[in-house]
């Protein structure tokens, strides 16, 4: 007979000396341990209990009518079903998106306050656990709202935290059956579809190798007892609890280059899916605990139920439970709302990832051209700056030879002069004043200048210092 962990549930091999995901530690394996006390028994292979009995196993003790319920706010028909004559029901529509892949909510509840027993039924809920950075970037990218990201639950968790009718209640789970109606004949089809969805939502992304590693589709059935504010109580809950987990080949350059659609690159999970190369003895969500790391784990419930009873009442209320959930119908207007809103979502999503990925080569280009100018004006100022050098150079060189000439002259003891012709003479620093002839002829003299009427006579003309 299978083990299972005492304290959260997981099945476990018979050597195992700890839970490998809670750490709890396992006794060892005895007959009183293969008792029908388990917590909870083999989910794929779990007998029939006594208790809650199937569809088949019931006796008609109640009278029931079929009943349409309808929004308390809209009107809006949401779903039928069987429920015993003389119980009261209340229903709504949750206009408001749950989550990125939940839409038009709807909760339904039946109860009979004299009788103690009420019945509740909430519509789908998707949560999704991102197990890789790089996939939560890619989330990001793609538009997913990380708000509505949700730590994986296993179903028995998921389904005594749905059935505690208060938060101080204390539950203990007693038996699990499999969960009669339409989801146990067309699970698979569900989760297939499921799986199909996704992949027809990302056909944007073609160059991305996924892989499942693990799928799972469950309708379960369970049963627990406890106390509730002082009193007994005897809690069924249904779930139809179905996921799959998968691990993505996707670089940093398809998540900032490309549409991720609504959780990235899904092109050859199709491939996977049927297949089914799945391995069965990986229990759903515990790929990473078993060495196959998923970068992404979509889970959830396609619908839940719950009734909360006294053990006086155990029978009736399971036999009005079960006859609920086999006669339970949809409307078909509202799931058709549901896909359209969920379908506009995906398109919203893709546009979003579509939008971001045209604004990353935008600014990739900008990036380019501002590199590019960047470039040119290194280039201009280069030049400016290698202009501006050989000019301070040249202005230095002329001023270190000024500065020679002028010491070479000190030295000599004489002052060089320009003629008319643009010739140059040295004459004595004893000189005021040097005059030239048209022979050119230079001749210096101290003292006062000579009279310029002689000098026009005798064709003398004075020239000056360089």
């Amino acid at each position: 007979m299978a083990r299972f962990c005492p304290r959260c549930g997981l099945p476990v091999q018979a050597s195992f000396v700890f839970c490998p995901k809670c750490g709890a530690s396992l006794p060892k394996l005895s007959d009183e341990h293969e008792s029908s006390d388990l917590p909870v028994q083999n989910r794929s292979s779990a007998p029939q209990p006594n208790n809650p009995k199937s569809a088949s196993q019931t006796h008609s003790s109640l009278a029931g009518e079929k009943v349409t319920f309808r929004c308390r706010d809209s009107n809006q028909p949401i779903a039928s079903a069987l429920i015993p004559l003389g119980f009261s029901h209340i229903a709504k529509i949750y206009e408001e998106d749950y989550n990125d892949y939940s839409s038009y909510r709807d909760a339904i509840l039946v109860y009979h306050d004299n009788l103690g027993i009420t019945i509740r039924t909430d519509s789908k809920v998707f949560w999704d656990d991102y197990t890789s950075v790089l996939m939560r970037q890619g989330a990001a990218v793609g538009g997913i709202n990380p708000n509505n990201e949700g730590a994986f639950r296993e179903p028995e968790e998921l389904m005594l935290s749905y059935g505690k009718p208060s938060k101080d209640a204390i539950l203990t789970p007693v038996a699990v059956a499999e969960l009669p109606g339409w989801f146990a004949k067309n699970g698979q089809t569900v989760l297939n579809n499921m799986i199909q969805n996704v992949i027809d939502s990302d056909r944007l992304v073609t160059n991305v190798k996924s892989d499942i590693v693990n799928k799972t589709w469950q309708p379960l059935l369970m049963k627990f007892k406890g106390q509730d504010k002082g009193r007994s109580i005897i809690v069924l809950v249904g779930c139809e609890y179905l996921g799959f987990e998968y691990r993505n080949a996707i670089s940093p350059l398809t998540v900032m280059g490309g549409a991720l659609g609504m959780i990235g690159g899904l092109i050859s999970m199709k491939q996977s899916a049927q297949a089914n190369q799945v391995d069965s003895t990986i229990p759903f969500g515990h790929s990473r605990d078993y060495g196959k790391q998923p970068d992404y784990i979509h889970w959830g419930y396609d619908r839940i139920y719950s009734c909360v009873t006294s053990p006086e009442r155990e029978a009736e209320a399971t036999e009005a439970f079960l006859k609920f959930i086999v006669s339970f119908q949809p409307d078909q207007a509202l799931e058709l709302r549901r896909v359209q809103r969920e379908a506009e979502i995906q398109m919203r999503v893709i546009q979003q990832s579509n939008t971001l990925a045209a604004q990353a080569r935008q600014q990739q280009m900008m990036a380019q051209q501002r590199a590019l100018e960047a470039s040119r004006q290194i280039a201009r100022n280069s030049e400016e700056i290698r202009a501006g050098m050989m000019d301070s150079w040249n202005r230095k060189m002329a001023s270190d030879s000024r500065m020679s000439t002028a010491r070479s002259e000190a030295i000599r003891g004489v002052n060089t002069y320009e003629t008319g012709y643009g010739r140059s003479v040295e004459v004595s620093v004893s000189a005021d004043h040097v005059y030239e002839n048209h022979y050119g002829d230079v001749y210096g003299v101290s003292g006062p200048a000579v009279d310029q009427d002689l000098l026009n006579t005798l064709n003398w003309t004075e020239i000056y210092k360089k």
